[in-house]
């Protein structure tokens, strides 16, 4: 079954040429079709070519116009995104000490006030998605930290009061659980990133 047909489903045949694009369907023939949609051939023609060799039927002109208008802004995100990532490690060679919390703010920062410089409303969006999905990520894992830390707290806890029938023993766990507290402690307090 070709890529096409397992996509179509129920889609429109916009959104079935757009995942084809994604997908990577097209991604030998990607430079032609840009080709295509910048020259004088008529919109007919080109949905004309498109149907026969990808079988997605855009019925008018102005669905492909919008599939068109789409590349140019796909392409514009993908650069952009090549351009944060390059940023990125850029940045890391730059700043070897950052923690990664501090090098992606800086990247996100720089980022933002490229958006705003350029007006560009698409970029400022995108980034701040990108940035709040980044930082829910962050809080969940140290949520998930610490509800794995309560978790072994609590068992410890059982630890020492079952020992207590054993008074020599229940030294010896309190000692060992008090130092191995402390180390945690610390090293909760190295990873804690700073907050503004």
């Amino acid at each position: 079954m070709s890529e096409a047909a397992k996509l179509r489903g129920t889609n429109s045949p916009l959104t079935l040429l757009k995942e084809l694009w994604l997908s990577g369907f097209f991604v030998e023939s990607r430079d032609y079709w840009r080709e295509q949609f910048g020259s004088r051939r008529t919109q007919s023609e080109i949905r004309e070519e498109i149907y026969q060799k990808y079988n997605v039927h855009l019925q008018y002109d102005k669905q492909l116009t919008r599939f068109r208008q789409w590349v140019e802004d796909q392409d514009q995100r993908d650069e952009e995104i090549e351009a944060m990532n390059e940023d990125l490690r850029r940045t890391n060679g730059m700043c070897t000490n950052a923690t990664v919390a501090e090098i992606r703010d800086t990247v996100y920062q720089t980022y933002h006030m490229r958006a705003l410089a350029r007006g560009d409303v698409k970029l400022g969006k995108f980034i701040l998605r990108m940035d709040l999905a980044d930082r829910k990520l962050a809080l969940r894992q140290r949520k998930a930290r610490l509800a794995e830390e309560e978790e072994a707290s609590r068992a410890l806890d059982f630890c020492i009061e079952e020992a207590r029938k054993y008074p020599e023993v229940e030294k010896l766990f309190r000692e060992a659980f008090a130092g191995l507290r402390k180390a945690k402690t610390v090293n909760r307090e190295q990873e804690t990133p700073k907050t503004e």
